[in-house]
């Protein structure tokens, strides 16, 4: 589960939201029982799916930001792999301490067990006009 970026809910379930270049919009999910709700495979390789929708069949979109409290420090929580979240952060003391990945030259990840997290706070943006 993504828990970054625009967000929509559509028949009560949270998906990734995208505006599409020709001006369309599309729900994308990972989750196979997705097919059941109209989506469509687009990938042969994972399980990804992704249905077109218009606006008027979303309960709402929101952009979304996730912080996580990790012993004791705070990171941006990106996506959640099964029983695994990916902590992001840009700042190279808290890569030392927690010995990260580089992603790019001044960007850095680690998953780490949802288990050993002290703390998720999210934050739901309505995007009012901003799609």
């Amino acid at each position: 589960m993504k828990t970054l970026g625009k967000i929509a809910i559509y028949q009560g379930t949270e998906y990734e939201f995208r505006k599409k270049t020709d001006g369309s919009y599309a729900l994308y999910s990972d989750d196979i029982k997705s097919l059941e709700s109209g989506f469509r495979r687009i990938s042969e390789k994972e399980e990804k799916f992704m249905k077109i929708i218009t606006l008027d069949e979303v309960e709402g979109v929101f952009e979304k930001e996730t912080e996580v409290i990790y012993g004791g420090d705070t990171f941006i929580g990106s996506v959640i792999q099964g029983s695994k979240i990916m902590l992001y952060t840009r700042n190279v003391l808290l890569r030392q301490k927690y010995n990260m990945t580089m992603r790019d030259k001044d960007e850095f990840y680690k998953y780490v067990e949802l288990k050993d997290v002290d703390c998720i706070v999210q934050k739901w943006t309505p995007c009012e006009g901003n799609i």
